[in-house]
């Protein structure tokens, strides 16, 4: 049995941040194997997410991934993962940009440039959420 990220620890972590170590704990496992499939050129790196949970992605999502990136809570892997995972998953569901844009722009840094604090620090000044 792999081990998974569970798509409602996701959703839960989305809702109350300070929960994070549980999502951390289930990306923790999956990590080593996601690096190191990044080194290797052309490999396909798979995504293990259990889909127990369905929900939409919304704009403050999005500014809270980036906050617990910005504050060193998840990795640049780990943000990576969670975002391929957004993107791969039906159990997600978004309405198109700029989420899609946003969502796009953190996952495999192969494709997309590597994503970094002071992208992240720009996006949530675009989608300027007022706490």
């Amino acid at each position: 049995m792999h081990e998974m990220m569970k798509l409602s620890t996701l959703q839960d972590v989305l809702a109350n941040p300070g929960a994070v170590g549980k999502l951390i704990a289930e990306l923790n496992p999956l990590m080593q194997e996601y690096e190191s499939l990044q080194e290797v050129k052309g490999s396909s790196i798979p995504i293990r997410v259990d889909a127990d949970a369905e929900f939409e992605l919304s704009l403050r999502d999005v500014d809270t991934l980036c906050s617990l990136f910005v504050a060193d809570q998840v990795t640049q892997s780990q943000l990576a993962y969670i975002a391929d995972s957004i993107d791969l998953s039906e159990g997600v569901s978004y309405d198109g940009s700029p989420i899609a844009d946003f969502i796009g722009e953190m996952t495999d840094p192969e494709i997309n440039g590597v994503f970094t604090k002071d992208r992240a620090e720009e996006i949530r000044k675009e989608i300027c959420i007022q706490p």
